[in-house]
């Protein structure tokens, strides 16, 4: 199937998942987990794309990922390739590890954007493995919480949530941590506008293109410090005066 027929576009953001073969457990040892999440990492040096969010189970993924000038095919066929050569090699598996082709959904607006992030680091409360977002270890859950990585895009989901990201990572706490229906996103939905000012229909793009937050000025961040204007002039002078040093 072709780029457009999946609907390919620069700047897409795609749901993508991924069973394995028969619905076998082939990603229960943890080595394995590791080694697919050091792919998603190593193959971003070699193809451009964002990792929003990804859960890893023992006999299935989910990535939220957003490519630019290369394929979603082109990516997802070295990872799983790369992956099923290290299943049968460290396993001793035989014959196909991944069931099919992965699958794969086209992310059209902020709110099932959101709903996405949070059904993925819920994965593990469904399946009855933990009761909280926090206790599962394989997903990208962490990185929200921490509010900064250089492995994960937080800064585009957080900005959605609120331009104050202090704001924006209470709500995510809380959209994380309120049960729901959660098996498809209409269930959700009325939960998740209580936490988001838009409506349902806000598109993520805008004329089939992605236009990432404006990052804020030097002055904006400046100003959210509620320094001085004595202290903002010896900063853009950078003063290495002690006064200013020990704040």
């Amino acid at each position: 199937m072709s780029n457009r027929e999946r609907g390919y576009f620069e700047g897409a953001i795609h749901h993508v998942w991924q069973k394995g073969n028969n619905d076998e457990y082939i990603f229960k040892d943890p080595k394995v987990k590791q080694f697919f999440i050091k792919q998603l990492k190593e193959y971003n040096k070699k193809f451009d794309y964002n990792i929003f969010a990804y859960v890893i189970m023992d006999n299935h993924y989910h990535l939220l990922i957003q490519t630019f000038s290369d394929p979603i095919g082109e990516v997802m066929f070295h990872i799983n390739n790369v992956t099923s050569k290290f299943i049968k090699d460290y396993l001793g598996y035989t014959g196909h590890i991944f069931k099919g082709r992965y699958n794969s959904k086209i992310v059209q607006t902020n709110e099932y954007f959101i709903w996405l992030i949070r059904y993925i680091h819920r994965n593990p409360i469904r399946a009855g493995i933990c009761t909280s977002v926090e206790d599962y270890k394989w997903s990208s859950h962490f990185f929200y919480i921490k509010g900064h990585s250089n492995f994960i895009n937080v800064d585009f989901p957080l900005s959605i949530l609120s331009n104050n990201k202090q704001t924006a990572l209470k709500l995510y706490s809380n959209l994380m941590n309120i049960n729901g229906k959660e098996e498809s996103p209409e269930d959700d939905f009325s939960l998740i506008s209580k936490h988001m000012s838009f409506s349902q229909s806000t598109s993520i793009y805008k004329d089939n293109k992605f236009e990432p937050a404006t990052r804020p000025s030097i002055q904006a961040i400046l100003d959210s410090f509620g320094l001085s204007n004595e202290d903002i002039i010896l900063l853009k002078s950078k003063s290495k005066k002690k006064k200013f040093s020990q704040r």
